[in-house]
C-alpha cells in the first residue's frame, strides 16, 4: 500500500502521535511519503525520525513568497518548469481552479498545486483538517491521485470555522473519509454539515510499552507535587487551575504546582501568581525538553488539565499528556470538556469538574490530597483504559483495515 501524509509541520516534537501512526504503517509493509508545510524549527528530533529515514522521506512544499512581484515570479517560474510543461492538460486545470476566488488567494493555489510531481497513492491522509481543502485542490488539478483521508484534531474543527463557515463544505462532499480523534469533535462536524457515514473516530494513540506504571504517593509532611503541562494560551484554562492551587494552599493542603510550556499568557500567568502570593509554590517552568518533561511527570504525584471553551471557540480533542499521565500512574483531574469525558470516567479512572469551576478543582485537589486509599483502583483503572482503547499498535491496525477497505471501493 502506497500512503502520501500531509502534515503542517515536520518533524514536530509534539506531535508523538502523528509520527507513531506514520512509523506504524511503514512497519505494516506500507510504502510512505510525507510532505509537509513547513520545516519544523524545532531543534530536538524523536529518534524514530532518524530510525525510520523519514528526513530521507519527506518533501516540503514551499510557500508564496510576500510580495506582489515575488508572488507573481513564483508562479511564472512554476508555470513555465519542466514539470509543468510535461502535463499541459493539468496546468490547464489548475490554472482554472477556484475561478470565483480573489487573484491572491488563486496564487496559492497555483503555488501549492505545482510543486507536487504527479503522483498516485492509495491512501492520501491529511493531519489536519485545514490541510484538506489544500491537497483536495491537488486532486482536482490531477496532480494526485488517491483516496482521501482527512483527521481533525481540535482547533480545526471548532475555532477555525468560526471565522470561516462552509469553508469544509467541499471536502465534505469530496473526500472519503474522516476521522475526529474525539466523540465530541465528530459531533462538531456533523453539525457543519458532514456526512455521518464518511466519519469515524480514531483516537491518538501511544506506544504503552514506552510508560512504566509506578504508584507515587504524596510522603507526610510534604507537598504533592502537581503538575501540567501545556501551551500558556486560554483554551487550556490555566488561570483556573492557579486560583485552586492557591485556595488549597490556603486551607492548609500541601502543594507544589509545576506548569510547563509556553505562550501568549505567560505574563498575565505570572502577574496572577504573584498577586496570589504563591511565587514560591506556583512555577512557570517554561518549556522543556521531552526527556526533563517526562522526568518531571516522574517526580509528580497529579496531573491537571483544566481546559475550557476559549472565547473565539477554540477547543481541545483530547489532551495527549493526559494519557501519558494515566499511563504511569498519575490520578488525573479534567474539565468536562472536549474529548476528555471520553477519556475520563468520573470518581473511576479520574476525575473531572465543570469548566471555570475553581470551587470544585480546590476540593478536588484536596480530597486527592486527604484520600491516598484511592489512588491504586483509580490509577489502575486508568492505566486499564490506556491500555486497552489508545495502544497505538492496537490504533494502527484498526487504521490499516480502514485503509485497506477504502483502497478496495
Amino acid at each position: 500500500m502506497q500512503i502520501a501524509y500531509f502534515l503542517n509541520d515536520f518533524p514536530a516534537l509534539s506531535q508523538t502521535f502523528i509520527l507513531n501512526q506514520i512509523t506504524g504503517m511503514i512497519e505494516s509493509g506500507a510504502k510512505v511519503q510525507i510532505y509537509a508545510f513547513r520545516k519544523s524549527k524545532t531543534t530536538t528530533i524523536q529518534k524514530d525520525v532518524f530510525k525510520y529515514n523519514l528526513l530521507e522521506n519527506v518533501i516540503y512544499l514551499k510557500p508564496l513568497p510576500r510580495g506582489r512581484f515575488a508572488a507573481a515570479g513564483r508562479i511564472i517560474s512554476l508555470i513555465f518548469s519542466w514539470s509543468s510543461l510535461r502535463y499541459p492538460t493539468i496546468l490547464l486545470n489548475v490554472l482554472q481552479l477556484k475561478k470565483n476566488v480573489r487573484s491572491q488567494r488563486k496564487m496559492h493555489i497555483v503555488n501549492d498545486v505545482l510543486q507536487i510531481e504527479k503522483k498516485s497513492f492509495d491512501i492520501i491522509h491529511c493531519q489536519f483538517g485545514t490541510i484538506g481543502p489544500r491537497v483536495l485542490n491537488m486532486i482536482e488539478s490531477g496532480k494526485l491521485n488517491g483516496k482521501l483521508v482527512v483527521s481533525f484534531r481540535g482547533y480545526d474543527a471548532t475555532k477555525y470555522v468560526i471565522p470561516h463557515p462552509g469553508v469544509y463544505d467541499k471536502l465534505f462532499r469530496k473526500a472519503d473519509l474522516f476521522l475526529p480523534v474525539s466523540n465530541s469533535l465528530r459531533n462538531n462536524l456533523i453539525s457543519q454539515g458532514c456526512a455521518p457515514d464518511k466519519i469515524q473516530i480514531m483516537h491518538s494513540g501511544l506506544k504503552k510499552e514506552k510508560f512504566t506504571f509506578r504508584l507515587k504517593l504524596p510522603e507526610i509532611n510534604k507537598d504533592a507535587q502537581i503538575i501540567t503541562i501545556a501551551r500558556l494560551v486560554e483554551k487550556k484554562g490555566l488561570n483556573y487551575a492557579i486560583e485552586a492551587v492557591a485556595r488549597a494552599i490556603a486551607t492548609g493542603t500541601r502543594l507544589r504546582y509545576n506548569i510547563i510550556g509556553e505562550g501568549p499568557l505567560r505574563a498575565d500567568l505570572q502577574h496572577q501568581i504573584d498577586n496570589l502570593g504563591m511565587s514560591g509554590q506556583i512555577i512557570l517552568l517554561g518549556p522543556k525538553t521531552h526527556k526533563s518533561v517526562v522526568q518531571l511527570l516522574n517526580d509528580s504525584h497529579i496531573l491537571i488539565a483544566p481546559s475550557v471553551t476559549a472565547n473565539d471557540g477554540d477547543k481541545e480533542g483530547i489532551p495527549n499528556v493526559m494519557k501519558e499521565a494515566m499511563a504511569i500512574g498519575l490520578p488525573v483531574i479534567g474539565t468536562n470538556h472536549g474529548g476528555i469525558p471520553e477519556l475520563v470516567q468520573h470518581q473511576q479512572s479520574g476525575f473531572i469538574v465543570e469548566e471555570r469551576d475553581v470551587e470544585k478543582l480546590t476540593e478536588t485537589l484536596s480530597y486527592l490530597c486527604d484520600n491516598p486509599d484511592i489512588w491504586p483502583d483509580i490509577c489502575g483503572k486508568a492505566r486499564t483504559t490506556i491500555d486497552t482503547e489508545y495502544d497505538i499498535s492496537q490504533l494502527n491496525q484498526k487504521l490499516i483495515h480502514m485503509y485497506e477497505s477504502l483502497a478496495q471501493d
